[in-house]
């Protein structure tokens, strides 16, 4: 081979070579261009695994690994922490009435006001729906909390603005605190939510902190649930019936049907402990119907003393929801041979506003004749327009704003202008839980059409009320 030759072989050779290096650098851009992009998406896996995409806050999953290296902390150092779990009072009500995109919105707003209040040693994160955790750490002292839980409260029953809609929300707190209270992340958070259970038992908008007084409660719920399933086959339900009185004769024209068990080992059981079990159960459905067609028997053997009463009967929001409520209400007043006037329907003013299919079904029981009374009214935000619109015949005072007759100035004037507001729509008052004659008078001499309380009576067996219609209170 001639040195031309082999320097022409020697030059190819180096080009591919070259060729050779160039494709391993491209190679190796390609594989760094992968390995970034990996990264990325682990990242954002990481991201999405511990961050709540709607509020951008830290989510259950990162509230787990700071609760475990708290509590070493805690029992290591002495040190307190409390981990409060806060759930929006009347965000579902909002959330069905506005739409998914309202309460979006209003999520939001709630994530931005409870930074406000976030130290930088605590933790805010969101745990799911309509509620929040907020893990205080390196506390002083356990009085602390109670300071931080009522400002939350504060803060959440200030109104939010959500699509020009003033909305009242309200909260509900449980606490639990750490070392005193648990040995796991797992035990914080179930006692976190045991307190918060009990808080909401009493009424929400309040907190509760944990103790071992609330687990014996959780498990008396328990057993009262258990029980309660068993009730209706047991026959273990029954009613009284509370008078309802024409303030100006002082005859007994109504009467409201009043739920009470007996359970052969609990024995009474309070309407406050086992109807919130009932509803939040479903058991509300059955035992409701359970209410209505005995009140229907028990009307319709009065009628035949020749007695003219109605019946007042009270339906919770989880009834009133119930699919074809207001065609089986109406069959089961056809069965009985009832007429739709002969019933009067209950029904809380905060599930009248809140809800427009609440609304429309109480629309439909209107139709049918029967009556439907607002009860508790004045302590909601009732629309005038939603009241003239609706199928409302009777608007029912607090017992709140009557017990402050004649004392109290300001429940004075809500109560008359309760009164004139329900005689200019064409309706009627009734005043609850009248205990004086004072009260009795005032409300009678202000045109208020009914009236019930312990002045008249108290609730009775059905036996004993043909005898109080007959000879008037």
């Amino acid at each position: 081979m001639s040195p031309d030759e082999k320097l022409a072989l020697a030059e190819e050779r180096l080009q591919q070579a070259e060729e050779r290096f160039r494709q391993a650098e491209e190679l190796m851009l390609q594989a760094q261009e992968i390995l970034a992009r990996t990264r990325a998406q682990d990242e954002e896996a990481q991201h999405l695994a511990y961050v709540d995409q709607l509020t951008g806050l830290p989510n259950l999953n990162h509230v787990r690994q700071v609760l475990d290296f708290n509590l070493k902390q805690a029992h290591r150092y002495e040190r307190i922490s409390a981990l409060l779990s806060i759930d929006l009072d009347r965000f579902r009500i909002i959330n069905e009435a506005l739409g998914f995109k309202a309460g979006d919105e209003l999520l939001v707003l709630v994530a931005e006001r409870l930074k406000a209040i976030v130290r930088e040693s605590d933790l805010l994160a969101r745990r799911g729906e309509d509620e929040f955790l907020l893990l205080l750490s390196e506390l002083h002292e356990s009085s602390q909390v109670e300071l931080v839980a009522r400002r939350v409260l504060e803060l959440m029953h200030e109104p939010f603005s959500v699509q020009n809609h003033p909305l009242h929300v309200g909260a509900s707190l449980g606490v639990s605190l750490c070392p005193d209270d648990a040995r796991s992340s797992q035990e914080m958070l179930e006692h976190a939510d045991a307190s918060l259970y009990c808080a909401k038992e009493q009424g929400r908008g309040r907190f509760q902190v944990y103790s071992e007084g609330l687990q014996q409660q959780l498990r008396r719920r328990l057993v009262v649930e258990n029980c309660l399933f068993e009730a209706l086959e047991r026959n273990e339900l029954s009613l009284l019936y509370h008078p309802i009185v024409d303030l100006t004769s002082r005859e007994v024209v109504g009467v409201e049907a009043l739920l009470r068990w007996t359970h052969p080992e609990l024995g009474e059981v309070s309407p406050g402990e086992f109807l919130p079990v009932a509803e939040e159960s479903a058991l509300i459905v059955p035992i409701g119907d359970w209410v209505l067609r005995e009140s229907c028997r028990q009307l319709k053997a009065w009628k035949e003393l020749g007695l003219e009463l109605f019946v007042d009967v009270n339906l919770s929001r989880r009834q009133l929801l119930h699919a074809d409520m207001a065609s089986a209400f109406l069959r089961v007043l056809e069965e009985a041979k009832l007429d739709g006037r002969d019933i009067v329907v209950d029904v809380s003013e905060d599930h009248y506003t809140g809800d427009p299919r609440v609304r429309s079904v109480l629309a439909d029981l209107g139709l049918g004749g029967v009556r439907i009374a607002i009860d508790d009214f004045g302590t909601g935000l009732s629309s005038l327009k939603t009241i003239r619109l609706s199928q409302t015949k009777i608007l029912k005072l607090d017992s709140t704003f009557v017990a402050g007759i004649p004392g109290n100035r300001q429940y004075l004037s809500i109560c008359v202008a309760v009164i004139r507001l329900a005689e200019s729509l064409n309706m009627r008052s009734l005043a609850e839980g009248i205990e004086n004659e004072k009260q009795f008078e005032y409300l009678r001499k202000n045109d208020c059409h009914l009236g019930q309380g312990f002045f008249f009576c108290q609730p009775m067996p059905a036996e004993q009320v043909a005898e109080v219609a007959r000879q008037g209170l």
